[in-house]
């Protein structure tokens, strides 16, 4: 308590103290320099010396007292957890598991023990899936990260199954890793052969932003003109950019003709959009 209560940082009070540990000596005429200034005029020192620093001290064991319950907290919902999971487990807890053990690196640790677990998430349309997974439970952190991937509601849809393999999202999503760079290279050839195309460049001027840019869907409208049976094939081809260009998942409903099997859903979608802008930049280029 004395080592908070000694600031020597510069601005005193107003400024976050910071540990400095004194010697023997110090510390000595530093009982000393508090014992004489006789706060509230109590001559019994330890008494005055509590009364005047009462609340460092009575703030520092609260916080010891806050940790000492969060952690016996922690203790009794890991043993609730594990005891529903698996009786081996639970017999385990009663016999082999201690708290000094409980390391990360620790072979014969609990955290080091793995577990069949579930989560239901909602997808992008409102339906829950339930997403099953085995790791140890030192990964479960790990495991709460990748739920909150905004690409997952989205992907959720393609999905006719109510339960799902987590190994199997993260092959989707490993795809989706690879296919959204060789599909953005495929766009900004089609983008840039658009603006070098003779064709388009007087019908473009009028469509450019303040900026002297074009969004995506304008040169769309401009290629595919505007007939209505061209506009389902629009609304795709700008769905599948927008979203992959914004680290999401496409729309499945939006996906209609596109996704005809099984398997991995982003890479039928990559080679639709793959196919479409490389055609599509080709001919812009005879026109240029």
């Amino acid at each position: 308590m004395v080592d908070e209560w000694k600031n020597i940082r510069p601005g005193g009070l107003i400024k976050p103290l910071q540990k400095h540990f004194l010697n023997t000596e110090d510390l000595t005429k530093l009982a000393e320099e508090i014992k004489s200034k006789n706060r509230k005029k109590n001559k019994d020192s330890d008494l005055m010396f509590y009364t005047a620093f009462g609340k460092q001290v009575t703030g520092n064991e609260r916080r010891i007292r806050y940790y000492r319950a969060a952690d016996q907290a922690l203790l009794l919902m890991v043993k609730d957890l594990l005891s529903t999971e698996n009786e081996n487990i639970k017999k385990s807890l009663e016999t082999e598991f201690k708290l000094q053990d409980i390391s990360p690196t620790n072979e014969k640790s609990v955290l080091n023990r793995s577990i069949a677990f579930e989560q239901n998430i909602k997808s992008a349309t409102g339906e829950y899936k339930t997403i099953t997974a085995t790791f140890k439970i030192k990964d479960y952190g790990k495991f709460r990260k990748d739920l909150k991937d905004k690409r997952l509601p989205a992907l959720l849809d393609y999905y006719t199954d109510k339960k799902i393999n987590k190994e199997e999202l993260d092959r989707q999503l490993k795809d989706y890793e690879r296919a959204r760079i060789t599909v953005a290279e495929k766009i900004y050839a089609f983008e840039k052969a658009f603006d070098k195309a003779g064709e388009y460049k007087e019908p473009l001027q009028k469509e450019l932003d303040a900026r002297g840019f074009a969004e995506h869907y304008v040169l769309l409208d401009l290629y595919l003109g505007a007939e209505p049976e061209g506009d389902a094939l629009k609304e795709q081809l700008n769905e599948i950019r927008r979203k992959l260009m914004h680290n999401q998942f496409p729309a499945k409903e939006k996906m209609k003709g596109i996704i005809n099997s099984e398997g991995s859903y982003i890479n039928q979608i990559a080679d639709f959009a793959i196919n479409w802008y490389e055609q599509a930049a080709q001919q812009l280029k005879q026109h240029g």
